[in-house]
């Protein structure tokens, strides 16, 4: 009979932190003591268990078959050259609760990619396109090939929003069926391993290594995909204020090119369909500020266009 699965409040309990959190503290080295053991809880039922400088990670999940998922990965990818001693590292799988339920890995030990250092930000946005390169050259699969399908599923569902408040124009179909039609050529590219959800707020930077983590939807899909989520979450933070619209941003983008080797194919056909999804989200809410509103219409509008969609 499988254990229940624990809950946030049954972390700190000293039976949980002596059978699971002490056991992976201790696969990193040195000697550990439960009484030393400090917690810290995070949203998304995550929480990191600290001895002195060695810290793991637990995550839990709800559901057997994505923990499974995301534990062959983490173990594919460290037999793959992610792990301890190379300068392209992902967490250290530790162990699992029997369930299934929690896993812990390493903690990143390195300072996470923060736009507050221009120039550090644009090196590390270049360590980061070669770390997906290196990622993206793996021979390894794992999970089930996915396609444009997941990428179009959130702009149907924003349509669908944005209809239902009446803020949609024919025009918009016209550039849905567009994207799709452009999107349904990359069905037919080579699939590789990607991270699936690749942005700065993963990215890890250190003087020997940069550590992505969260491999949760890590599965064969087009390379595009990863490259085109870092440029738009760029982008994003742009929006929030935390890099200007100038040379930093610019800079970042190239470096992560550059980092990266080259410009995949169809990325413009994924930028579209990521702004085209943030137009049709400003559009279906109703923001308190409508100052702020129409300046991120504005915006997302402007990345539609720059991203070639009128062309596609």
């Amino acid at each position: 009979m499988e254990e229940q699965r624990p809950k946030r409040e049954v972390w700190s309990e000293p039976d949980f932190v002596r059978r699971y959190a002490l056991e992976a503290l201790a696969t990193l080295g040195g000697e550990v003591r439960a009484q030393d053991i400090t917690l810290r809880m995070y949203e998304g039922d995550v929480a990191e268990y600290r001895s002195g400088e060695v810290a793991v990670v637990a995550k839990v999940y709800s559901d057997r078959a994505r923990s499974d998922h995301t534990w062959a990965v983490l173990r594919t990818l460290t037999a793959e050259g992610f792990g301890v001693g190379s300068p392209y590292r992902i967490p250290r799988p530790l162990l699992r609760t029997p369930d299934g339920s929690v896993i812990f890995m390493e903690a990143a030990r390195d300072a996470p990619l923060s736009p507050g250092d221009a120039a550090a930000f644009v090196t590390g946005c270049r360590r980061a396109g070669e770390w997906l390169a290196h990622l993206h050259a793996r021979a390894a699969r794992v999970g089930a090939p996915t396609g444009s399908s997941e990428v179009l599923a959130d702009v149907h569902e924003q349509l669908a929003v944005a209809e239902e408040r009446g803020v949609v124009v024919a025009a918009y179909r016209d550039l849905q069926e567009r994207i799709e039609h452009a999107l349904a050529r990359t069905d037919r590219m080579e699939r590789v391993q990607t991270h699936g959800r690749f942005h700065p707020g993963h990215a890890f930077i250190g003087p020997e290594a940069i550590t992505l983590i969260d491999f949760d939807r890590s599965c064969p899909r087009d390379p595009a995909v990863d490259v085109a989520t870092f440029l738009y979450r760029l982008h994003t933070l742009r929006l929030k204020g935390k890099i200007d619209a100038g040379g930093v941003l610019a800079d970042a983008e190239a470096a992560l090119l550059q980092g990266y080797g080259r410009t995949p194919a169809h990325l413009d056909a994924y930028l579209a369909a990521a702004w085209f999804g943030a137009v049709l989200r400003t559009l279906g809410k109703r923001r308190a500020d409508p100052q702020e509103r129409e300046h991120r219409l504005r915006y997302s509008e402007a990345q539609l266009h720059r991203s070639g969609a009128a062309t596609i």
